[in-house]
């Protein structure tokens, strides 16, 4: 087990690792001979810079222990691709997932990193036959090459936008087949400068198609870069109210 100081951030923090898994997560090691919950997503699971995190929260309200498997720069590749981690979702008794990005996984026209997701490794065959003007090279994460792509052709684009949600769509039916049924949540934006962001953002509507889900509205935080403590609260709650009503359904 490691610790971390955040030097001028106000959150320090342990951080520790499973079996032979590259990634450093959130918090002291959790016993997995006995019952314990697992939460999967991205930064804002993570909440390097937040003192209690909706984690935490739920962690003290159910009275059982919690594996924060929030990954910085993760789409479904990071934690699908490492078979520590899926072994401890597929343990787990209970999952909630962080619904990661639409653009941060390899497909049939890129390839990403196996733990930075947002980086662009290579065009895949289809990609090159589909935009055989574009030069790659100097694309180097996800949303650079697919704000290029738009640019170049929006009709050619629909394609890939397309495949993007179908093939996210089947990663997470499968991630969550694994874990055995979830609970997901999202905090959309609503409209943003980034029109990639518009396009392949992650809708309830999506959500919905995956089965329980939770959403909360104005998530950012004070400097525009991720959830605040207030949206960690409300995370929280909500969850906590989807999960005492699900027990006392006997669920």
């Amino acid at each position: 087990m490691s610790y971390v100081s955040t030097g001028m951030r106000p959150v320090d923090f342990s951080v520790c690792q499973y079996g032979q898994s590259r990634f450093l997560l959130r918090g002291k090691r959790v016993r997995t001979d006995r019952p314990y919950w697992v939460c999967i997503g991205g930064a804002n699971t993570y909440a390097e810079d937040i003192v209690t995190p909706f984690t935490t929260q739920l962690e003290r309200h159910f009275k059982v222990p919690i594996i924060n498997m929030g990954i910085a720069h993760s789409g479904p590749d990071a934690v699908m691709g490492d078979s520590d981690l899926m072994a401890l979702v597929a343990r787990a008794e209970r999952v909630i997932i962080e619904a990661p990005s639409c653009v941060n996984h390899s497909n049939r026209y890129y390839k990403v990193h196996p733990s930075r997701n947002d980086r662009f490794i290579r065009p895949m065959p289809d990609l090159v036959r589909l935009y055989p003007e574009i030069d790659f090279t100097d694309c180097h994460f996800t949303k650079h090459l697919l704000c290029k792509l738009l640019l170049c052709d929006q009709e050619r684009f629909q394609i890939i936008q397309d495949d993007l949600q179908n093939s996210w769509m089947d990663k997470m039916r499968t991630l969550i087949a694994w874990a055995g049924g979830a609970i997901l949540w999202s905090a959309p934006r609503g409209r943003t400068t980034n029109e990639i962001d518009d396009m392949l953002g992650v809708m309830p509507s999506d959500l919905a198609q995956l089965g329980q889900h939770v959403t909360i509205a104005q998530p950012l935080g004070h400097c525009g870069t991720g959830l605040s403590q207030k949206a960690h609260d409300t995370i929280g709650q909500k969850l906590v109210q989807m999960l005492d009503d699900a027990a006392r359904r006997g669920q």
